[in-house]
């Protein structure tokens, strides 16, 4: 039995499919893909300052993982084959290295 005392939403609204999420703990930042809408998103841990990252050229966006340090955050889209995507840093205007999994 889970017993969660004290849990509140964080984002409720427009989230289709939320399939992974990420916690930046020096920025205090929360990331997260939603594979129907295929956008990675950002909101600061209380929910607020929502945007969307990326949103242009994703197909079903799935895990996401950041370096804070860095400033870099890689996510995977899987469709039709595995793509790993790094941008670098973590901002509106993104750079991007794309590698191909075939399966």
């Amino acid at each position: 039995m889970l017993c969660v005392i004290g849990a509140q939403y964080i984002v409720s609204t427009e989230v289709d499919s939320p399939d992974g999420i990420a916690v930046d703990w020096v920025g205090r930042n929360l990331y997260w893909t939603d594979k129907v809408t295929d956008r990675i998103e950002m909101s600061r841990l209380n929910g607020s300052s929502r945007r969307i990252l990326i949103s242009d050229g994703l197909q079903e966006p799935r895990a996401i993982v950041l370096d804070p340090f860095e400033g870099s955050v890689c996510y995977c889209c899987c469709s039709v084959s595995v793509n790993i995507y790094t941008h670098f840093p973590i901002s509106l205007e993104v750079s991007f290295v794309k590698l191909t999994v075939q399966y």
